[in-house]
C-alpha cells in the first residue's frame, strides 16, 4: 500500500475511503494512534469517537498518554448529542489521518 501511496496520494485516498471504516482504528498500532492524535485536536478526536463500539474507544484510548486520554474522555463525555454527519465527518479525517501515519 506505501508504493500506491507514493504513486498516486489523492487516488489512494479516494481508495482508502472507500475501504477502511473508523472502527478499523482497532487495526492501526499505538505509535500510529499518537500520530494521529498529533494531526488532529481532541476535540475533533472526541466528535469522532462519540458513537464507536466500546472496543474501538480503548484501543484508541489505551494507546495515548493517560493524560491525552483523560482530556479526550472528558471531551467525549461533554458533548452531548452530535449530528450524524458532523461525527462522520470527523471519523473519515481520523480514519485518513491513521492511515496516512503507517
Amino acid at each position: 500500500m506505501e508504493d500506491f501511496m507514493a504513486r498516486d496520494k489523492e487516488l489512494f485516498e479516494s481508495v482508502a475511503q472507500l475501504m477502511f471504516v473508523f472502527e478499523d482504528l482497532v487495526l492501526v498500532d499505538q505509535v500510529a494512534i499518537r500520530k494521529l492524535m498529533e494531526r488532529v485536536t481532541v476535540d475533533e478526536m472526541a466528535m469522532a469517537m462519540k458513537e464507536i463500539p466500546d472496543d474501538v474507544a480503548r484501543h484508541i484510548l489505551g494507546a495515548l498518554e493517560a493524560d491525552v486520554a483523560s482530556s479526550l474522555e472528558d471531551a467525549i463525555t461533554h458533548l452531548g448529542r452530535v449530528r450524524r454527519r458532523e461525527q462522520q465527518t470527523e471519523n473519515e479525517k481520523a480514519r485518513n489521518g491513521a492511515f496516512r501515519t503507517r
